[in-house]
């Protein structure tokens, strides 16, 4: 914990401010991972809770956006209508698979998997976007890396322990 939050602390000294939309982000991310974990729902029906409480705000904002002229979709073409009506299920797979994953792995696995994305998003903006990557950027990823990789190990040689005791592996 020590490790990450000096790679962050690093992050934000260097920014200047504090990034309430990133940690905002990771805090939601995280919350978001530990109620799936704990939720006997099954995925699908979790899913369909989601998205019920989300519809009264999307409608909402469909309605205004309709009433003061400011709906672009009419003026799209058929086939992009059609594209935009069935990226809904490219939004929904991903997260319905999480779901199903998250009932499955540990916590310390599901919480890993939350820096697959943005790690990725890192890797394609440096490479193909030209985003700036500084020395402070790097000591910062290599601060919070380490401490993945920390714990992930820590994690990982508890199992084994347990394993070793006869005492199996607990879900949670």
């Amino acid at each position: 914990m020590g490790l990450a939050t000096v790679g962050v602390t690093v992050l934000t000294f260097s920014y200047g401010s504090v990034p309430w939309v990133s940690l905002a982000l990771a805090m939601s991310f995280g919350v978001y991972g530990l109620v799936k974990k704990k939720m006997r729902l099954e995925p699908m029906v979790s899913l369909a809770g989601e998205t019920i409480v989300v519809l009264p705000v999307a409608a909402v904002y469909l309605l205004v956006v309709g009433m003061t002229g400011q709906s672009t979709t009419s003026s799209l073409s058929t086939g992009y209508q059609l594209l935009l009506a069935t990226s809904g299920v490219a939004t929904a797979m991903p997260l319905l698979w999480f779901a199903k994953a998250a009932q499955r792995l540990s916590l310390t696995t599901v919480g890993f998997l939350q820096y697959l994305a943005p790690t990725i998003s890192l890797i394609l903006g440096v490479t193909l976007y030209d985003e700036p990557f500084t020395t402070v950027h790097l000591i910062s990823f290599c601060l919070i890396w380490s401490a993945l990789l920390l714990f992930t190990l820590s994690s990982l040689k508890g199992r084994l322990a347990m394993r070793a005791a006869g005492t199996g592996v607990q879900k949670g």
